[in-house]
């Protein structure tokens, strides 16, 4: 098939980009353009004695190795945004490459350990305005934030732009209406509803996408998101759902239980070494698989098998993979 290069619009290759300049694997799919910092996870700004946290966030959220983090980030180079831009532009990229500015590393960048704990103060807020403002001057692509329950960070925690309210999402998008450029990107979840983001739109007054507008069978919330974005449209309220072209799958193993970490068991078990992770079968949180399958998704989704197991090393193949983990657990009393 000959069609024109596809625009990869929600990618986190922002600290990739420093070893793969060809973006793997976006560029084998037909891709000329990536968008990173989706939800608000970028590498910059950072201080030299934040960058600990900031990547054991990034490990805790988007599953990212500390050791490749670190070794692969050329962290003395840059600070602020626009420098993170200028190192990447002196290594070049296979693909073009475009990069929101984040919500939690701002928070991390403004409040330190604090941004994780409490709300922003007035000066607080002002200075992050700042921050976006100077980056939307330094070519950003916009601004990315994420209130997803799902997105858990350093210690277990939720991210820092999950303890973000209301009033400080609205003022951290007046700069892209000032600038009159960029994207405001948003993952709705608690504190920022689905409700919210039109309200968001008009306070920006730029173009808005959230990710994800996912069918899930059974539980057709779909449809009133669409309705209401029909009618947000029909009053000039520009906000794009982000939808997936196939089913999303995870990969998860004890060792890296991502998605998993939302649990007080799971998080404890990441911040372990892996070493000691593997030590740990008897860790609560082994136990805690089937029913989070159970409880947290399949309350309303109505599924059998929404986690199998393909892979095992203490036993045969041919007797766990593609069981249903609630089935290995009644097997093994």
């Amino acid at each position: 098939v000959v069609t024109p290069g596809f625009v990869d619009i929600h990618t986190h290759y922002d600290a990739q980009v420093f070893w793969d300049p060809a973006l793997t694997p976006s560029c084998w799919h037909g891709v000329t353009s990536v968008v990173a910092g989706n939800c608000g996870f970028t590498i910059a700004p950072v201080r030299a004695q934040d960058r600990e946290l900031l990547v054991r966030t990034l490990q805790h959220v988007e599953d990212m190795s500390p050791d490749t983090l670190f070794a692969g980030v050329p962290w003395d180079e840059f600070e602020s945004f626009p420098q993170y831009l200028d190192a990447i532009e002196r290594r070049g990229t296979l693909l073009n490459y475009a990069c929101y500015v984040g919500h939690t590393a701002i928070r991390i960048f403004v409040m330190g350990e604090e941004g994780y704990e409490r709300a922003a103060t007035d000066d607080e807020i002002r200075a992050m305005q700042e921050i976006i403002a100077e980056a939307m001057a330094a070519g950003a692509a916009g601004f990315a934030s994420s209130s997803s329950p799902t997105h858990s960070g350093a210690g277990g925690r939720p991210v820092p732009s999950r303890v973000a309210d209301l009033a400080e999402m609205h003022a951290l998008v007046e700069p892209l209406r000032s600038a009159g450029k960029g994207v405001v990107a948003l993952l709705p979840g608690e504190k920022i509803t689905h409700g919210d983001v039109y309200g968001i739109q008009r306070t920006a007054g730029r173009p808005l996408t959230w990710t994800a507008l996912l069918t899930v069978k059974g539980f057709p919330y779909h449809e009133k998101i669409m309705a209401d974005n029909k009618a947000a449209r029909a009053e000039g309220v520009e906000v794009w759902p982000q939808v997936s072209c196939r089913p999303l799958q995870f990969q998860m193993n004890l060792r890296e239980p991502f998605t998993f970490n939302m649990r007080a068991s799971f998080q404890e078990l990441m911040d372990r070494p892996d070493d000691q992770r593997l030590a740990d079968v008897e860790h609560p949180a082994v136990d805690e698989v089937a029913e989070l399958v159970q409880v947290g998704l399949d309350q309303h989704v109505g599924r059998e098998r929404l986690l199998d197991v393909r892979q095992c090393r203490l036993h045969p193949v041919g007797q766990v993979a593609g069981v249903h983990v609630r089935l290995l657990g009644d097997r093994q009393g």
